[in-house]
């Protein structure tokens, strides 16, 4: 009985260090015009190699959004559309945000938006 509790509370410690959603494993990086990311599988899991697109910054008084526009191989496009969120994104002055969201398309774009405080 006494290993039964034990196991019991190893498993609720390690249930509290490991993520439990499996994109935070995973993140992307935005440059100043380039950003790098993994493709969403459908189970909204960043996946496979990391890919390369164009990124833009746009900002709003204290806030900045970073979009990237991808263009996908045909061995890297998803059969049906696909979505993550909430993933680390590393942005500016090496900051990371995890207020991110990426779709891919059947048609073989992607995009990504990382939105994040932007220091003075």
């Amino acid at each position: 009985m006494l290993k039964y509790i034990a196991l019991l509370g190893a498993a609720s410690i390690a249930t509290m260090i490991i993520p439990t959603t499996p994109a935070m494993a995973d993140g992307a990086t935005v440059g100043k015009d380039a950003c790098f990311s993994q493709v969403p599988d459908a189970n909204g899991v960043l996946a496979g190699e990391f890919v390369n697109g164009t990124a833009s910054v746009r900002t709003n008084r204290n806030w900045s959004t970073a979009t990237c526009h991808f263009n996908l191989s045909p061995d890297q496009t998803p059969a049906k559309r696909t979505r993550a969120s909430g993933f680390a994104c590393t942005v500016a002055n090496d900051q990371i945000t995890f207020d991110s969201v990426v779709a891919a398309s059947p048609g073989g774009q992607m995009s990504m938006t990382c939105r994040y405080k932007t220091t003075p």
